[in-house]
């Protein structure tokens, strides 16, 4: 494989009502050396696939509504 990543699957846990798969991680180290870069664009692409919905409301509110 010559130091690249010849085959990942990172899924997120606790992030969401159920686990969710991080594609766009997946995508980005796929080929890839692992180095600072690497693994820097694959962790931003990670929290980009973790961010909630919309329709789950604003962050520190409980489905749209502010917690008491």
């Amino acid at each position: 494989d010559g130091g690249k990543v010849s085959h990942i699957r990172i899924g997120l846990t606790n992030v969401a009502p159920t686990a969710i798969r991080a594609k766009a991680a997946e995508a980005a180290l796929l080929g890839q050396p692992i180095n600072d870069a690497t693994l820097a664009a694959a962790a931003a692409a990670a929290s980009e696939a973790r961010a909630p919905p919309p329709s789950w409301g604003e962050p520190g509110s409980c489905c749209g509504r502010a917690e008491p």
